[in-house]
């Protein structure tokens, strides 16, 4: 390859922002209990600790067999279950209040006319907004390794995130 074409070309290293440049694992309790909040209060109106509770059992059985689970988007597998905490978070939501009659029917009572399906759509809400309540806990030496990547003339580092972009 010509020398010249070779010094032009970049690399595109992509890093996705929660879980490889943050430690969500340290937030993911507070953003689970957020989520039992707004599922309390808003969507499905019942005691908090109820949510709670079947989130746990919910939780347990996907770790008991967490190649069974995945992330959906539309009814599609996007990832296993086990591929991050929030990640964990989300498919044990989805699980809950998929499985759940009367949970199911308030989800799809609140959610109706959108882009996805109701759960997709109750998860996609329940983390665009209480994940913009909690300050990322950045891993150690992120913002040097950012910088080496940047200034590095062979690399073109992409951040990409499921957060809603305007908190970031």
């Amino acid at each position: 390859m010509d020398e010249k074409i070779r010094s032009k070309i970049r690399i595109k290293v992509i890093i996705d922002f929660d879980g490889t440049l943050t430690q969500e694992e340290k937030q993911v309790n507070q953003l689970a209990e957020l989520a039992f909040e707004t599922l309390s209060k808003e969507i499905l109106k019942i005691h908090k600790e109820k949510v709670r509770k079947d989130y746990q059992n919910t939780k347990q059985k996907i770790l008991a067999k967490p190649y069974k689970y995945t992330w959906k988007v539309n009814g599609i597998s996007a990832c296993y279950s086990n591929e991050g905490a929030f990640v964990l978070n989300t498919v044990t939501i989805q699980e809950m209040l998929s499985k759940n009659k009367f949970y199911k029917k308030c989800v799809e009572n609140f959610f109706d006319k959108l882009d996805y399906d109701p759960i997709t759509e109750c998860t996609n809400y329940l983390f665009h907004k209480n994940s913009a309540l909690l300050k990322p806990i950045f891993r150690n030496r992120v913002k040097e390794t950012l910088i080496e990547l940047i200034k590095h003339p062979h690399i073109q580092p992409i951040v990409m995130t499921n957060s809603k972009t305007d908190f970031l």
